[in-house]
């Protein structure tokens, strides 16, 4: 083996994701199934991945992450293969050259990478994102452990009552009264010390005068004093979000209805999104109406343009957008749950969709409403990335006709016999005469009453740039 010199920026931790492959060879027989990749160094470190997601032989997709640590450059090399008989049946291979020196602290990069299944033929693609994070840096940035989505914080970590309200004009040098009960809660504010004015701190590392509970302890940093904000309307709407100005300059979303417990989970959630994402960014946590709330960057709820002619540009780039945003969310192992047009805002750049409408997918996938929910949640046991798919599909229809669909097909009927309303014909009723053929396409595709015949969130979101 070529030997390989040492990088110059010390090495680090290279995190591969092999989030899929498309366009494999159909295996021959039908034992041949469940295609697993097995990703190598130049070192000889090795893993696979465990878990295998699509019922499509030819489309597996796996989103696992490795972790190697590399301290010279090395090649990556990448082996599909799938279960069959007494040996692994080989479906293709793939490589890349890893120069050290060449990347930068925290860089990342996102490829498609054409596999070879003969030295001279290549059939279908790996997708593959890759970060390095340089030895040096590593105790700035400590890799993100992904929790699961239904981890739930013990109950009695959960305060019974609210925090004291804040004092703003408590004398200098007076304790409160929580530091005069419990000294140790509080951190000690040297008065000395100058203190750093509201509008040149960073919404991110102000800390107000209430206290956290225990459970948002690891997420302290992100509290937001209460007295920066002014409520511009005293009520909010049934999604929980109220408008509100920071600092009095900066509008921003109050999500109400959260509790500690919702708070940390949106927060294990957030860590681990896209840097670059499609989504509602979270700015932090505050307390108002007597409840936590999270805080979430402003951005007004998309109007759907009109055209009689069809879809004009800028409806289609919303479609873009959020098929972006399902598949960010889809590469972290994350299902959003509820994507619908209500649960859309447009950015000054692109539309973004709301992370946690709730902070939790329900316990009972009987709690999804029609129409967006699948047909499956009448007797799966667990959410699954095909139900957004699903969801999609009726976003899509909402997009273009500017309603929810199927209102009054939904009247007085149960959910089985509105599954069995739901074919072809009637999908193509519930959208405009003017919608592109090639939209309707999609809409179908995505509404497939079984879970196995839709495509992936990546393969809509192929689907759509095509257009």
């Amino acid at each position: 083996m070529q030997r390989r010199d040492k990088a110059k920026n010390g090495g680090g931790e290279l995190h591969v994701t092999v989030i899929e492959a498309r366009g494999l060879k159909k295996p021959l027989f039908s034992s041949i199934k469940h295609p697993f990749c097995v990703v190598r160094t130049a070192r000889r470190q090795e893993q696979r991945t465990e878990t295998y997601v699509e019922d499509d032989a030819t489309t597996p997709f796996w989103n696992a992450l490795f972790v190697f640590d590399l301290d010279a450059s090395s090649a990556l090399e990448f082996d599909i293969l799938a279960s069959g008989g007494c040996m692994p049946v080989k479906l293709g291979h793939a490589s890349m050259e890893i120069d050290l020196d060449a990347w930068q602290d925290r860089e990342l990069r996102d490829v498609w990478l054409p596999l070879q299944i003969k030295p001279t033929k290549s059939q279908g693609e790996i997708h593959v994102r890759i970060e390095f994070k340089l030895s040096s840096n590593l105790f700035k940035h400590p890799s993100v452990i992904t929790l699961p989505v239904t981890q739930q914080i013990q109950p009695q970590q959960v305060p019974q009552h609210p925090p004291p309200a804040p004092q703003p004009k408590q004398a200098p040098g007076r304790p409160s009264e929580e530091v005069k009960q419990n000294p140790s809660k509080l951190p000690t504010i040297d008065e000395k010390k100058p203190q750093k004015s509201p509008s040149s701190a960073s919404p991110l590392s102000l800390k107000g005068d209430q206290v956290p509970p225990v459970s948002l302890k690891a997420f302290d940093h992100l509290y937001l004093a209460p007295a920066l904000f002014e409520v511009q309307t005293p009520h909010f709407g049934d999604d929980g979000l109220q408008p509100a100005t920071y600092k009095e300059s900066s509008r921003v979303y109050l999500q109400h209805g959260m509790t500690p417990s919702d708070l940390a989970t949106v927060f294990q959630r957030a860590s681990a999104f896209p840097k670059d994402n499609h989504l509602l960014k979270l700015l932090g946590f505050t307390f108002s109406h007597g409840n936590w709330c999270a805080v979430l960057d402003f951005a007004p709820r998309i109007s759907v343009p009109h055209s009689p002619a069809g879809w004009p540009s800028p409806k289609l780039q919303i479609a873009l957008d959020v098929a972006r945003a399902m598949v960010q969310l889809h590469s972290v192992k994350q299902i959003h749950g509820h994507i619908r047009l209500a649960n859309v805002f447009q950015g000054p750049e692109k539309a973004r969709l709301h992370p946690f409408p709730r902070p939790a997918l329900p316990e009972s996938l009987d709690a999804l409403s029609l129409p967006w929910a699948a047909p499956e949640t009448s007797t799966a046991t667990a959410f699954t990335l095909k139900m957004d798919v699903f969801a999609f599909g009726m976003f899509l229809i909402e997009l273009d006709t500017g309603v929810v669909p199927f209102q009054h097909e939904r009247q007085g009927i149960s959910r089985s016999d509105f599954y069995g309303l739901l074919d072809e014909a009637c999908i193509q009723g519930a959208v405009s005469s003017a919608s592109p053929h090639k939209i309707v396409s999609v809409i179908v595709k995505c509404l497939a009453l079984s879970p196995s015949n839709r495509p992936s969130s990546l393969t809509v979101l192929d689907l759509l740039r095509d257009i």
